[in-house]
């Protein structure tokens, strides 16, 4: 939904002394009892509802190539509103036997440079059933339409790409069941979960894809704070469209994958997460993956209100360049809250990409092979006011590093290379 609003620079003033909410992705804040207020109660349930604004500077836009980077000054306002049963201090200790959550959100973008702005929205519900301590059920969705250029290295990409043509719709639902011994020691769970990821624009359309996923996991907590886990999954993962114009044949295929590993504190301060396995990925092309998982993170708790974690991730997944992209990232976070008013996180990720690709890609006189190196840096930051008001900002830097370039039809190419800084400065209400 692309429109264009020739009054909006004059009512900027206006918009921004509206107040303030999170990020479409909750932004600022993972920690939902702080994005959040106590609610409004109705009767047995709560109200949750908030809105706000924005303003940003992004030096590319579209995530080009450098030396054709396309800066603007954005403008967003983001509300949401959610509705749940009684948690926290309203349920006194007492465990529901049905709780749910369900809410709505958006995020209106406004670019001051082309002068166009998008909308995206977002849906979830999630209801659990638990009747006892030994049984639980638990239904959930999630929609998410976002109107972004892709980030993601793996992501899909057009040499025509040169408009706000990014949306992308993305819905899953799912199931799962979960079994306990009564004291929560030990607990077993099945999943599904259906996804469909579904591209507007038609410069996109062949990327289009659908995915159905079984899964399992158990867990034994053998100490107070330690426990011993696994779980693993089936993926049948299917392209709607293929089309002889994308980079690579559209190749439909069979994942598995099996994890073990510990989670747990070494002391009060210091926690751990190890943990291992196995996934291989089977195409209809026969340009099968098998390679190990693995997931390594360190945890410090330098005082009450002071987090910092190092880690290292093995994962692999779907790419839209070549059958699948194995990715190796180092990792590290900080989260802070300083005199209980001011919120600070700071985070960076250094990611090795190696994708896998057909034959196709030497045909049309491309490079076969591609290895990205994705750097992201992110600082954010809020200042609660009052209980309800907070001043926000963050800034971020994003870099793709890789000697790989597109090479489309007609000998047309396009450097897979890009940059990006951006900073926002907003206010957010919330109840």
């Amino acid at each position: 939904m692309r429109f264009r609003i020739p009054w909006l620079e004059s009512t900027v003033a206006l918009v921004l002394l509206a107040g303030a909410a999170p990020a479409t992705a909750q932004q600022w804040l993972s920690d939902r009892a702080r994005a959040e207020g106590r609610g409004i109660r109705l009767g047995d349930f709560e109200l949750h509802p908030g809105i706000g604004t924005e303003i940003g500077y992004d030096s590319n836009i579209f995530l080009a190539e450098p030396d054709t980077e396309q800066a603007s000054a954005i403008l967003r306002v983001s509300p949401h509103f959610y509705l749940s049963t009684l948690s926290g201090e309203r349920l006194q200790g007492v465990r529901p036997r049905l709780s749910f959550r369900t809410g709505v959100k958006a995020a209106l973008k406004y670019y001051f440079a082309p002068k166009e702005g998008d909308i995206g929205v977002g849906q979830d519900a999630r209801l659990v059933w638990a009747p006892g301590d030994v049984f639980s059920l638990e239904l959930f969705d999630e929609f998410n339409r976002s109107i972004d250029p892709f980030s993601d290295p793996a992501g899909p990409v057009s040499s025509e790409a040169d408009q706000l043509a990014f949306a992308r719709d993305q819905l899953g639902v799912g199931t799962r069941l979960q079994l306990s011994t009564p004291g929560g020691l030990v607990k077993g769970g099945v999943g599904y979960r259906y996804d469909l990821d579904y591209f507007e624009d038609d410069l996109f359309r062949s990327n289009d894809n659908h995915s159905h996923t079984i899964s399992a996991d158990t867990s034994w907590e053998f100490l107070p704070k330690t426990a011993l886990f696994w779980n693993g999954s089936l993926q049948f993962h299917s392209f709607d469209e293929p089309s002889s114009e994308a980079l690579t044949d559209r190749t439909d295929s069979t994942r598995v994958s099996s994890k073990i590993g510990l989670n747990g504190a070494l002391t009060q301060r210091v926690g751990f997460t190890l943990a291992g396995g196995y996934t291989a990925g089977f195409y209809d092309n026969d340009n099968d993956y098998e390679n190990v998982i693995a997931q390594v993170e360190a945890r410090w708790r330098l005082r009450e209100t002071m987090l910092w974690a190092l880690g290292y991730d093995r994962e692999y997944g779907t790419a839209f360049q070549g059958n699948f992209a194995r990715m190796d990232r180092v990792k590290t976070r900080l989260q802070a809250l300083l005199g209980r008013v001011v919120v600070l996180g700071a985070k960076a990720e250094l990611t090795f990409v190696d994708f896998g690709f057909d034959d196709r890609v030497a045909d049309l006189g491309g490079d076969p092979t591609r290895n990205d190196i994705h750097l992201l840096v992110n600082l954010n930051g809020e200042y609660r006011i009052i209980d309800w008001l907070a001043i926000t900002a963050e800034f971020g830097y994003l870099e793709n590093f890789t000697d790989f370039v597109y090479t489309f039809d007609m000998g047309m190419t396009d450097p897979a290379e890009y940059r990006r800084f951006e900073a926002w400065l907003g206010l957010r209400a919330f109840l």
